[in-house]
């Protein structure tokens, strides 16, 4: 029943993410752009090892929005639209040339926490950088190098 229930959900969110929201007609689909994307996965995993006791989430995420339901208590589902940006100001000698997000899905200690890198759009003119959370992101800061090759982070900021 679950996963009937599950893959009703994800028909919903698939087709969801390809309706234009200024159409007045749900019927007409709109032209998808290099970076929309839908997908879906179990945070946790689906084949856990038997000892495992964490909680069957599933996560559906489009390149807009993000949706996460556990399971085993349908109370506890989070929707929400991701929008995650960070600015930045250059000197004249270094310009930035790219940007990164770098996140965990991971608790516990930072140190045995495995971190991503992923890389972000950046936008010169308006001095920032944009990108998607993954579902399920704890923590996230980014990274910004300059045509020296040199880094400098954004503040950490935590997802409750």
């Amino acid at each position: 029943m679950i996963k009937k229930s599950l893959l009703c959900l994800i028909c919903i969110f698939t087709l969801l993410g390809t309706v234009d929201a200024k159409d007045s007609s749900a019927s007409e689909k709109s032209v998808l752009g290099a970076n929309d994307y839908t997908y879906s996965c179990w945070l946790n995993g689906w084949r856990k090892n038997a000892n495992d006791s964490s909680a069957d989430v599933f996560a559906i995420e489009t390149s807009h929005y993000g949706f996460s339901l556990d399971v085993g208590d349908f109370r506890k589902l989070g929707l929400a639209r991701l929008t995650n940006s960070a600015s930045y100001s250059d000197s004249d000698q270094a310009p930035v040339v790219k940007a990164e997000l770098i996140y965990t899905t991971a608790t516990g200690k930072w140190s045995d926490r495995p971190w991503t890198v992923k890389t972000a759009s950046l936008d010169r003119r308006q001095k920032s950088a944009t990108a998607t959370l993954p579902m399920g992101t704890k923590v996230y800061y980014f990274n910004f190098v300059d045509n020296r090759n040199l880094r400098v982070s954004s503040t950490l900021t935590e997802i409750p």
